[in-house]
């Protein structure tokens, strides 16, 4: 009667969950929304937006480029040491490029 009926649905639950279990690694899936609308050559940009991201890319690379050249590295091999330092206007007119 209502036992039976309780029973029963708690049964036809257990059962929902316990495959629900079973599939949850078929169901799981991640979407990388980022490549799509974030990188240089999504397929989804159209040909201006692709060379005005390649031109902000290619300006970002060079200025992280510059900021690496701008330090300098000196050994000091008598008193065991490396003394490093910013590259000032004046040290980088040596001419020795």
């Amino acid at each position: 009667d209502t036992a039976d009926a309780a029973a029963d649905a708690a049964t036809a639950f257990r059962d929902r969950l316990l495959e629900y279990d079973r599939t949850a690694a078929q169901r799981t899936q991640v979407l990388d929304d980022q490549s799509d609308f974030f990188d240089v050559n999504s397929a989804w940009t159209d040909p201006q937006e692709r060379a005005r991201l390649q031109e902000l890319q290619a300006q970002r690379d060079k200025r992280i480029n510059e900021e690496r050249r701008k330090v300098r590295v000196t050994f000091d091999f008598a008193g065991r040491r490396v003394v490093t330092g910013e590259v000032t206007t004046a040290d980088d007119d040596d001419g020795d490029d």
